[in-house]
């Protein structure tokens, strides 16, 4: 019997209410933590779809349209069509 204790004590399980009580002691649970990676996850794909549009936007205007790539960037592009589509400039 004493090396049977011996032998449990050199290595321990945690039971579950122990596990519960390191949780609530080290701050953060699982599910804080992965909320935390998912939004990061959802701003990553945001930016990436982001820097794609304005890839795609200057490509689309400066190589199929004959315009220059940077133009893109400009405010007054934008205006101008937008000022196209709702119909106030032809």
């Amino acid at each position: 019997m004493a090396e049977r204790r011996t032998a449990e004590q050199s290595n321990p399980t945690p039971s579950r209410q122990e596990q519960k009580e390191v949780k609530k002691l080290s701050g953060k649970s699982y599910a804080g933590k992965s909320i935390m990676w998912m939004i990061l996850r959802i701003v990553i794909v945001v930016l990436i779809l982001g820097i794609a549009a304005v890839i795609g936007a200057m490509v689309g205007y400066g190589v199929i349209g004959d315009g220059k790539m940077m133009d893109v960037l400009d405010p007054s592009t934008w205006t101008h069509v937008f000022d196209i589509m709702n119909g106030t400039e032809e």
